[in-house]
């Protein structure tokens, strides 16, 4: 299983990271449209969003588009944001759902988490994923805006494929060129799915601490 710690996620614009970090240590954290090509992390750095706001299991709940697209797929949702999420632990004052490919949800079930987000917006985060942007725009441009739009691209300049080819080498896959990413698509879950992320170097805790390295853990 990849994991990944919200201090070793390397962005493929920097400055990204340091305004989330800054939101989070001031306490105001945005709801989040992460967008770029499949394979890029998306989902992977919401989780490590959720871990560095301190928000558990119990406290997380997790949608995909592909299966829950419809306003009747989002009766479980309902009852759990109506309830004030129920089930959460003592002290916890901040929940967070993650949704995964939101572009493919219809039209009415988009306007009705635009209406959970304003309704529930003092104690729920929302950390949306999508590979295709332009078409939530399309969508509903208004519940676009109600988010802080990120980009995960590493194609998509010099800087980002610097920093794609440098969080390789630091998770022990050795050196590699830009032909090499080419192939893998700029990808992370390709590069999961060619190696098996093993690499070459020991897989020491120390070894994964490195900065801007990925955390794996069998």
């Amino acid at each position: 299983m990849l994991t990944i710690k919200f201090q070793n996620i390397v962005w493929p614009d920097p400055s990204v990271g340091e305004r989330l970090e800054k939101g989070i240590e001031a306490g105001q954290v945005p709801n989040l449209l992460l967008y770029g090509p499949p394979g890029t992390g998306k989902t992977t750095i919401c989780r490590a969003i959720a871990d560095r706001l301190g928000v558990d299991s119990v406290n997380l709940y997790e949608l995909n588009g592909g299966m829950n697209n419809t306003v009747g797929d989002l009766g479980d949702l309902d009852a759990k944001l109506n309830n004030n999420f129920s089930f959460i632990t003592e002290g916890s004052n901040l929940r967070l759902v993650i949704y995964d490919e939101i572009d493919v949800l219809s039209t009415e079930a988009i306007k009705r988490l635009k209406a959970y987000m304003d309704q529930h917006q003092a104690s729920v985060r929302w950390l949306f994923t999508t590979n295709n942007p332009e078409k939530l725009e399309k969508i509903d441009a208004a519940f676009v805006n109600r988010c802080y739009k990120v980009p995960i691209d590493f194609a998509r300049d010099g800087l980002a494929q610097s920093q794609y080819l440098d969080l390789l080498e630091n998770a022990g896959f050795g050196s590699m060129n830009v032909k090499t990413a080419k192939e893998l698509g700029w990808s992370i879950r390709s590069l999961v799915n060619m190696g098996g992320l093993v690499p070459n170097t020991p897989n020491t805790p120390e070894k994964r601490r490195k900065k801007g390295a990925f955390l794996v853990d069998k």
